[in-house]
């Protein structure tokens, strides 16, 4: 019912002008998803139904474990990981403002605990950056703070980064168990800058890489070989996932232009045995 509505309130255009709450289910858990302004339409709507299948697979795996989630947006693997479990702590890195704001928001409304939220990216510096999304879309998700991978004409929006040496002061000595990573072109950066964390307590890393589409797209291409030349380092294997859930070995993830075959789990390798 609140969807068919949703719906008629964004043909008409009135979504901007209102504020609300609307239940909805995920894993057969109830949320209620504010509303405001037109921000938080997504999390009405059931995307990406392979994160549930593998959070339910690894979330096992790592029990009492901090879950670290860079690049939040609007929440939504937010409210994936606590209709799994209430008691999991989460730690999420978010440089938009506007989506910090909506987050909070959705925090507050469901009583969610164990949850921190921190309005700033991982890079490799300690400062202020600029991410690039598009002129209509404040909360766009496909937004990036590297210039290569967005169109520079879109709404340049200043925001705050930090790197490896602050982050300790932000994830403590908590365990992590899980860290997953969207952010559209920069997880090359975020993989430096917690690779510490990975050495030290082997988590699952489940992470959208975009795809490089040609020989052409060197920059592209060489940033993704850096990147799994790290997680190899590590000793980590490579799976893609694919949209029903299932996990495809790889030696490396190559040229390709499928963005359905974005979306990728690093396995430490002592662990592989455990999620076949």
């Amino acid at each position: 019912m609140f969807r068919i509505l949703y719906r008629v309130l964004n043909k008409l255009g009135l979504l901007r002008f209102l504020n609300f709450e609307a239940p909805n289910k995920v894993n057969e858990v109830t949320f209620l998803i504010p509303l405001q302004g037109g921000v938080g339409g997504d999390n009405l709507f059931e995307k990406e139904i392979w994160m549930n299948l593998i959070l339910k697979r690894i979330l096992s795996l790592k029990l009492n474990s901090t879950f670290v989630d860079v690049g939040v947006n609007l929440g939504q693997t937010l409210l994936k990981v606590k209709s799994l479990s209430t008691e999991i702590p989460y730690v999420g890195f978010e440089p938009n403002a506007v989506c910090v704001a909506y987050i909070e928001k959705l925090v507050k409304v469901n009583s969610l605990r164990h949850v921190t939220i921190l309005p700033v990216g991982i890079s490799d510096f300690d400062g202020q950056s600029v991410l690039y999304h598009a002129l209509d879309n404040r909360t766009d998700s496909s937004a990036s703070i590297v210039r290569e991978f967005r169109d520079v004409s879109n709404l340049a929006q200043k925001v705050i980064v930090t790197f490896s040496s602050n982050l300790l002061s932000f994830i403590g000595n908590s365990t992590l168990g899980v860290i997953k990573i969207d952010v559209e072109g920069a997880e090359l950066e975020v993989i430096r800058n917690l690779k510490p964390f990975v050495e030290r307590d082997r988590p699952f890393i489940i992470c959208e890489i975009l795809p490089v589409y040609s020989n052409d797209n060197t920059f592209r291409l060489d940033r993704q070989k850096q990147l799994i030349d790290i997680i190899t380092s590590l000793n980590y294997q490579i799976h893609r996932i694919s949209k029903n859930g299932d996990l495809i070995l790889l030696s490396e993830i190559g040229i390709h232009n499928r963005i359905e075959d974005s979306n990728y789990l690093f396995v430490p390798i002592e662990l592989t045995s455990a999620i076949k």
